[in-house]
């Protein structure tokens, strides 16, 4: 994640925010959780399946900023669309 983290900030690529956000993600969920992460279900849902509720989402978003990273919002619709997280 960091490796991707750091092309991010270097070339802009948008290929590689969906790993990103997913070592994001998997620091704030529980131990026996994290595997639904790496299953590429497409209907994933972060509150329901994955149990984070609105203050811990709201710090996943926050916590871009560790990374010195900046995603606009375009980007951020791109990755949430994504196969990886799903559309709805």
């Amino acid at each position: 994640m960091i490796a991707a983290a750091i092309e991010f900030r270097e070339t802009k690529n948008p290929a590689v925010l969906p790993l990103i956000v997913t070592g994001v993600i998997e620091r704030f969920v529980k131990p026996e959780q994290r595997h639904l992460l790496r299953t590429g279900k497409s209907s994933l849902k972060l509150s329901e399946d994955l149990g984070l509720d609105s203050l811990t989402l709201m710090e996943i978003v926050l916590s871009r900023g560790r990374f010195y990273i900046t995603i606009n919002s375009d980007e951020m619709r791109n990755c949430a669309r994504s196969e990886r997280y799903g559309s709805s």
